[in-house]
């Protein structure tokens, strides 16, 4: 026969369950059914506005500007050469306020520095022209 002992000890103090691995546990399973979870999503069918004809025409019947960003840090406004950003920014925004509506074609050269044409991207925002493509190579 067992005996037990008859003065109360701190056995019951004692003896605990670790939860640590079941909340470990737990946390994995959440993260592991929020990221199955498939979630579509809804998009409502709508009729998109229309653009004004004419203003393609307005913008397809002008010749861009091209401004081509050098290897060294020289600029050319079609054919004429710039050696500082200041005057390239002064030409352009002359050629914007007689045609608002102009389109600009950056063509910067691979090697060219990428502060450039920051700056001169920088210089569009500021001056609200959103007419500007970038011309880039095929990625091969």
């Amino acid at each position: 026969m067992i005996k037990l002992p008859q003065k109360k000890s701190h056995l019951a103090e004692e003896i605990f369950i670790d939860v640590t691995p079941l909340v470990d546990v737990m946390l994995i399973l959440l993260l592991f059914f929020l990221l199955m979870v498939n979630v579509s999503q809804q998009a409502y069918p709508v009729k998109l506005p229309e653009s004004d004809p004419s203003f393609h025409k307005q913008i397809n019947d002008e010749t861009p500007i091209k401004v081509t960003l050098f290897e060294d840090g020289t600029f050319a406004i079609g054919k004429t050469k710039y050696t500082n950003i200041k005057s390239v920014k002064s030409e352009i925004a002359f050629a914007i306020r007689q045609k608002p509506m102009q389109k600009i074609i950056v063509i910067p050269d691979s090697h060219s520095k990428s502060g450039t044409l920051i700056s001169l991207l920088t210089f569009f925002e500021g001056n609200n022209i959103k007419n500007v493509d970038i011309l880039i190579e095929n990625g091969k």
